[in-house]
């Protein structure tokens, strides 16, 4: 199987109605970022909507009391993306191409594990 935004999306269309929501709503936001990652030409880009999409997968909402110690690392986190290299962006683009469609279909495959709730914007087309 094609792990891309369109074998991903035939096989969430075809299976959503028998997922829990907020699977069925995890999926659907990653894939959203996943189809941005794909179409974006620059590498800086590919590599934003490629985390966002690995986010939208994982991620739970955290409470304000987290918060704080999370933007710092955050930060932390995109200040060493800013002292990278070009090579080393492209290696982590074509990771994260590959990491993001696999994590999306782990969780098709596994529908009846508790995710846990989305917390991601969608993608507007």
């Amino acid at each position: 199987m094609l792990l891309d935004h369109q074998s991903l999306k035939k096989r969430q269309r075809e299976e959503r109605e028998n997922h829990p929501t907020n699977l069925a709503l995890r999926v659907h936001r990653a894939l959203s970022w996943l189809d941005r990652a794909e179409r974006c030409e620059d590498q800086d880009g590919r590599f934003i909507f490629l985390w966002i999409a690995f986010n939208a997968a994982y991620a739970n909402e955290i409470g304000d009391r987290e918060r704080a110690p999370e933007l710092q690392v955050f930060e932390g986190f995109l200040q060493k993306l800013v002292d990278l290299n070009r090579d080393q962006l492209r290696d982590c683009n074509a990771f994260l191409g590959k990491l993001v469609p696999f994590v999306i279909l782990l969780m098709l495959d596994n529908p009846n594990v508790l995710w846990g709730d989305a917390c991601y914007p969608v993608v507007a087309s």
